[in-house]
């Protein structure tokens, strides 16, 4: 009995040791070149060399370009809001956050582009019909939109929102219609890519156009000077309207 007692505790102790062993192994980070990111990050994530401190040669380390929100790929004045190294459509900063791959316009392999499945409500990063959750984000004192995947901010729009004497309500709403050009019989234009909220008072949409054509508020995005929408450029208006379903979460803050 005292034998196999004995062995027992051998045999419990080797398994501790060997598992503390191989923890302490997988733990580890590898920074082969020193530049503050591990190996795996820069060949997974970053797709900057694990073996060279400065992948693009503008003279500043990868991992320092990164912690500031420059791309260690582009040299030293492209940020990674601004850098979309594979072209679909999507900022490099975001598909470092939300998980996708700065290099594959289809990351996981399904046949469908990462942003056009981000448009049909789809998550990019698996095969399977997986829905993702959509917000937007207003801050009426900055007058700037976010458009949020999940939690990952996608894309920042200059806004311009109700004046003081006509503020943009605030609060938590549901977009509840959308329309491709609302007409409004109060100011005598259109609203392009409507999208209402607040009963249908209210909606984000495109800069107002008079029946001839022209718009209204070209150089005023930024400034508070509508009747209490959300004003948008005409390419972001569009973008915003087309990846925005009914139900969508609307947030309003100051």
């Amino acid at each position: 009995m005292r034998i196999r007692k004995l062995s027992q505790v051998a045999l419990i102790a080797c398994l501790l040791f060997y598992g503390a062993a191989d923890y302490t192994y997988a733990s580890a980070i590898v920074d082969t070149d020193g530049d503050g990111l591990s190996d795996t990050d820069e060949v997974r994530i970053y797709h900057s060399d694990p073996a060279k401190t400065d992948t693009d040669g503008d003279g500043y380390r990868d991992g320092d370009e990164i912690a500031q929100g420059f791309s260690p790929l582009k040299g030293k004045k492209m940020t990674l809001l601004k850098s979309d190294t594979d072209n679909d459509g999507l900022s490099d900063s975001f598909e470092i956050d939300f998980g996708t791959d700065i290099l594959e316009k289809d990351s996981d392999g399904d046949g469908f582009g990462d942003k056009n499945e981000i448009v049909n409500g789809y998550d990019p990063r698996t095969a399977e019909p997986t829905h993702i959750e959509k917000s937007i984000h207003v801050a009426i004192s900055t007058q700037r939109m976010q458009y949020k995947i999940n939690d990952s901010v996608m894309a920042t729009y200059v806004i311009s929102s109700g004046t003081r004497n006509m503020p943009t309500p605030m609060g938590e709403f549901p977009i509840i219609n959308k329309a491709p050009r609302a007409w409004s019989k109060l100011a005598g234009l259109w609203m392009p890519y409507w999208m209402g909220f607040a009963g249908g008072k209210f909606g984000i949409h495109d800069l107002p156009e008079w029946p001839g054509g022209k718009k209204e508020g070209v150089n005023h995005l930024g400034t508070r000077v509508s009747h209490g929408c959300i004003r948008l450029g005409t390419a972001q208006a569009k973008e915003v309207y087309a990846m925005t379903p009914v139900g969508t979460k609307l947030f309003i803050t100051n």
